[in-house]
């Protein structure tokens, strides 16, 4: 199917969500932690749970439990809305490859039989060490269920020199390719996803990007107006928030904003995150007193959006194809994004529209990017504004909503077939 042609079949839907009564499985690598009767998980996926429990009316969620003390960036599970049946199927919570294994026989025996229960199985391609997709896939269409694949990321493709990761990766590009041709129904957060694992017919595939932000926390036109008259008159003022990891890009934003830095601009960054080259980002700070700061971590919320709507542009120099969650963050609050030319990046990011998109993997680019935009304050604004269209385009609720029209697409396919195989078996009667 055509994406323009099907988005606009997926908007003109009414909003109404009529319920989905037939048994759902979705498996996912995203664990949950129980302590006495009560379960928590993440809680941007809590949310998402609460977003499904709209319009599934017999859920149940095949995912890793842990027992003990939950992390702090998770919160409870609540509760189904009323009549609804909720259920979790419980996997193994293993870190490593070795541990896996040894339950591995048991977790499959578990989905064997959540899939048998089960009329449209969800599953999705990734997840660490092994993801579950991998089984419930080949017995969903074994069982004769119908599958929904999600590709929402694709991390097999980041290259390593880790043989166990390559090892990971490749069996992953094995079989990403089998569950799109399997799927009666495959969705996919950008569209190159789609050009490399595409379905069997192209009538199955659809493009829905992600995005986790609500309604009500995107700015209104006054908010806006008012957010950007009190951002600093004169510099920039930029941010980044994510993993400080390498594929995030973060060695070439500390190379780029050196190369800015020593030309005396008036531009500064703060960096709002943890990881591997924490070390590094705490040197350039170090280096760059003034210029470079690290904030820590942020919870996800209303603080965090309070953050975010007091910069100029945020920065995301990502590496990889995967699409973050900033960026619609970004949008939400007026704020423009810098972002590198990868295929998830530019399924939000239209260069000049919201945002301004630079090469891959190119600090000199990202430099001469900054050095173009910093005294530029009416463009940023101007991009920050078209931001906020987009983003009432791409809500949370809306996502779901598109999703939950294919679903009905789906069923009433299926019912149309069922009823045709009634009709041929009577006629030859």
């Amino acid at each position: 199917m055509n994406w323009d042609q099907s988005n606009n079949d997926i908007h003109s839907a009414g909003d109404a969500l009529q319920p989905i009564t037939v048994p759902y499985l979705l498996v996912t690598h995203i664990g949950s932690y129980k302590q006495g009767l009560e379960r928590y998980t993440d809680r941007l996926w809590s949310k998402d749970l609460e977003e499904h429990l709209r319009y599934l009316c017999d859920l149940t969620i095949a995912n890793p439990l842990s027992r003990g003390t939950p992390p702090p960036q998770t919160g409870p599970i609540k509760p189904p809305p009323k009549g609804h049946s909720f259920k979790f199927v419980d996997l193994s919570a293993t870190r490593t490859v070795r541990h896996h294994i040894l339950f591995l026989a048991s977790d499959v025996l578990r989905i064997w039989s959540a899939v048998g229960l089960a009329s449209i199985v969800h599953v999705g391609p990734g997840g660490w060490p092994i993801p579950m997709g991998w089984f419930a896939g080949p017995i969903a269409k074994l069982r004769r269920k119908k599958l929904v694949v999600i590709f929402e990321s694709a991390d097999w493709t980041i290259p390593t020199r880790k043989l166990r990761a390559r090892m990971y990766n490749a069996i992953n590009e094995w079989i990403a390719p089998k569950l799109a041709r399997w799927a009666d129904l495959a969705i996919y957060t950008q569209k190159q996803y789609m050009m490399d694992y595409p379905p069997r017919d192209p009538s199955l595939g659809h493009v829905i990007p992600a995005s986790w932000i609500d309604e009500e926390i995107i700015l209104t036109q006054p908010q806006a107006d008012a957010a950007w008259s009190d951002k600093p008159k004169v510099g920039l003022k930029l941010a980044f928030f994510g993993r400080l990891v390498e594929q995030k890009g973060v060695k070439v934003l500390l190379d780029a904003m050196g190369r800015v830095l020593k030309d005396g601009k008036a531009v500064t960054l703060d960096i709002y995150g943890a990881g591997s080259l924490e070390a590094t980002c705490k040197e350039a700070a170090r280096l760059w007193p003034n210029q470079i700061t690290m904030r820590g971590e942020v919870a996800y919320g209303p603080a965090f959006f309070e953050v975010l709507r007091q910069y100029h542009a945020v920065i995301v120099p990502g590496l990889a194809t995967e699409q973050p969650r900033i960026l619609y963050d970004a949008n939400a609050q007026a704020v423009p994004v810098l972002c590198t030319a990868t295929d998830g990046n530019q399924q939000v990011v239209t260069d000049g529209v919201n945002g301004r998109t630079m090469a891959v993997n190119d600090p000199e680019a990202l430099a001469r990017l900054i050095l173009e935009v910093h005294d530029d304050h009416p463009s940023l604004r101007r991009m920050g504004y078209e931001g906020l269209r987009i983003a009432h385009e791409h809500t949370h609720r809306e996502m779901h909503r598109k999703r939950w029209v294919l679903l009905q697409t789906l069923l009433s396919s299926a019912d149309h077939s069922i009823s045709r195989a009634d009709d041929s078996s009577h006629a030859t009667a």
